[in-house]
């Protein structure tokens, strides 16, 4: 049988055990060559590895750059916040300050207020007027005033201590007797003032 009789006879007459069963089927009508083999294409060659990233750049440093060492020593850093214990004890040592500086005002309005009818003295001698006599009222004013400020500092001491033993800001408490402390000595001054009459017939007293 020649080959183009073999190509022309059906499929069921082939024999099964045919090499040319075996083979790929022939395209556009012809039988490939004795002893070829069919094989699958071979997959694309895989891709070369990825060059390896560059290393990340170095960050730059910062221009001009930071001094270092002895030369920073004399920089000044930055100051950390107090803490309430500290701002506590610096309260209360400004709040002791403020209270012996008090103390020492105290002995002074009490000398002052002491020293009034030598003043109007003085102050009668320099005007002309008759000599100055203090009356029972003026001396027990300044007595009553000499009461009221040790009264007054001793009541500004204790508050002070009370809210220091409380853990409470008192610098404030101090300021605040003192200015009482002033209030009382020119109200005591004025008031015994007030009750010479030699002194208030003076052009432009009150």
């Amino acid at each position: 049988m020649t080959e183009n009789e073999a190509a022309a006879s059906p499929e069921g007459s082939k024999p099964e055990t045919s090499r040319a069963d075996e083979r790929p089927r022939p395209r556009y009508g012809e039988l490939a060559p004795e002893g070829w083999e069919w094989k699958p294409p071979a997959p694309p060659a895989a891709s070369e590895p990825p060059a390896p990233a560059a290393p990340p750049a170095a960050p730059t440093a910062p221009w001009p750059p930071a001094p270092t060492g002895p030369a920073s020593a004399g920089l000044a850093a930055p100051t950390a916040p107090r803490t309430p214990a500290e701002a506590l004890r610096a309260d209360r040592r400004i709040t002791i300050a403020l209270l012996v500086f008090g103390l020492f005002g105290l002995w002074m309005a009490i000398n002052t207020l002491s020293s009034i009818p030598e003043a109007l003295q003085l102050l009668h001698s320099q005007q002309g007027l008759a000599d100055y006599v203090a009356s029972e009222g003026d001396m027990r004013t300044i007595l009553i005033g000499n009461v009221v400020q040790g009264v007054l500092w001793v009541a500004t001491a204790i508050w002070a201590v009370l809210r220091m033993q409380h853990a409470r800001r008192a610098f404030w408490v101090p300021l605040v007797g003192g200015v009482l402390s002033v209030i009382l000595l020119f109200a005591v001054v004025s008031m015994v003032a007030a009750n010479d009459p030699l002194l208030m017939q003076l052009p432009g007293a009150v």
